[in-house]
Formats: structure tokens, C-alpha cells, sequence
């Protein structure tokens, strides 16, 4: 009841803004570091503005002054309801994986267990399926992106789901076109996750990207049925292997 409520308020407020600079501002609002472990607001947001994105107004949201304005009024909707923390911290390109011959940024403060291992279970799946190597590539070069582009510079940590910085936010405005990825798009377009929490990474009719970093499990379970179940056990005892000996040596730069 409390939820839906919600809903309607951010819902109500989304449609005044024009599009692109709507997904745009909601995009900063659940990168910014600070807020990523507020998982059921960021999916909040994220649900809300790819539901109204053929119903919104011609507000744009341009300058940082537009921005603060913006993110009051959902803050003002949203205080005390849906505030609660996962407690994880977000990392910001701490963390590499190799693949390819070369390391890459990933995320994995994502809300899930095991992220950073499932890597090595679709490292083995990719070698023996040409389609899925080349997804699996296109996936991890574009994490590395959006953290080499949203997180150049170092954020201090705040207390609460909270505004980003002027910084921030001008750089997201600047990046947030290189973040639409027609390729990724394409191949997860139509799927149904057995999650009800997940939804799309991008957006139906423009194709604007939402911060949803669980490319990578969401891939594992795209994939899974085209693999059989005996050998999926047996990659999963090969990337088991591969995951102790690199956690034994160095998994951060």
C-alpha cells in the first residue's frame, strides 16, 4: 500500500520532465556511491522512469541547480519509507577481472552473492560458444566504461540516500549517450528473469540505460538453458579451480 503510494508520487513527478534528461538525472541519482546500497528506492526509481517513459513533460533538467530541485522532490516523496541501506559498500573500480588477456573494472556491490565468482563460471562457458565469448566481451568492456567514465574521480562516502555532487552529476550529463549499448540491448530485449526483481537495463522505446549493475547474472541465467546440466557442472569445478588460485594471489590492484 505504502509502496504503491510511492509509486504514483515519483510517477507524478517524473511526468513533468522531458525524457532524456529525466533518465539522465535518475541515472546520477542511483549511481552516486553513496546511494547504490538503498536497493529498494534505486529499483524504485529505476521501475518508475522506464514505466513513464512515453508519458512525460518538457522540463529539462539541465543545470545542477535543476538537478538539486529534481532530487528534493523525490527525496521530499520518498523520506523515511523506502530509506534503508543493504549495508554494502559500493566499489568503484577496485575490482578487476582478467579476461581476454586483459584485466577489467567490475562491479560487484550489487546486492548479490557471489558476483565476482560468477565471472569465472561464464569465463569457461564463453570458450565454448563463440556468441556467448562475444557477449561476454561486450559486457565486461562496458562496465569497464561506465566505471571508467562515472568514477575517474574519488567521491567521499555520505550518511544517507543523498544528492551527488555538482561534479558528479556534470560528469554523468557529459558520459550518460556513451552509456547506451545497442548490442547488449538487443540480446536481452524480450527476456523474463525468474527474479521479479529484475528489469530491463534499458529502456523499451529510446533505449536509455538505468544503473541495474547485474549484467553478469543476469547473463548466467539468460544463457543456462542452452547449456546442459553435465557440463555446466563441470565448468563450474573449472572456474572453482581458476577462482581459489586467483583469490590465493590477488583479486585488487
Amino acid at each position: 500500500m505504502v509502496e504503491n503510494m510511492i509509486n504514483e508520487k515519483i510517477i507524478s513527478i517524473f511526468k513533468d520532465y522531458e525524457v532524456e534528461t529525466l533518465f539522465r538525472a535518475v541515472y546520477a541519482i542511483t549511481a552516486w556511491p553513496s546511494n547504490r546500497s538503498y536497493i529498494d528506492l534505486v529499483d524504485t526509481l529505476n521501475r518508475c522512469v522506464l514505466n513513464v517513459e512515453n508519458n512525460t513533460g518538457n522540463i529539462k533538467i539541465e543545470t545542477y541547480s535543476d538537478f538539486t530541485n529534481f532530487f528534493d522532490k523525490i527525496n521530499k516523496s520518498t523520506r523515511g519509507a523506502m530509506e534503508i541501506s543493504e549495508g554494502f559498500t559500493s566499489d568503484v573500480g577496485e575490482v578487476k577481472f582478467y579476461s581476454n588477456n586483459s584485466y577489467k573494472d567490475i562491479f560487484v556491490a550489487n546486492g548479490t552473492e557471489n558476483s565476482y565468482e560468477t565471472c569465472f563460471l561464464i569465463d569457461e562457458i564463453a570458450k565454448i560458444n563463440t556468441k556467448f565469448k562475444s557477449m561476454w566481451q561486450e559486457i565486461l568492456e562496458y562496465e569497464n566504461h561506465i566505471i571508467a567514465k562515472l568514477y575517474e574521480k574519488e567521491f567521499p562516502f555520505q550518511e544517507g540516500f543523498t544528492c551527488p555532487s555538482e561534479v558528479f552529476f556534470e560528469n554523468l550529463k557529459s558520459n550518460y549517450a556513451s552509456f547506451k549499448n545497442l548490442k547488449i540491448n538487443n540480446f536481452f530485449k524480450g527476456f523474463t528473469s525468474q527474479s521479479d526483481q529484475l528489469y530491463p537495463f534499458f529502456s523499451k522505446s529510446n533505449g536509455f540505460p538505468v544503473f541495474l549493475p547485474l549484467l553478469k547474472e543476469t547473463f548466467v541465467e539468460k544463457i543456462e538453458d542452452e547449456i546442459s546440466t553435465d557440463l555446466i557442472k563441470d565448468l563450474i569445478w573449472e572456474s572453482i579451480t581458476k577462482c581459489s588460485y586467483v583469490n590465493k594471489w590477488h583479486i585488487f590492484f
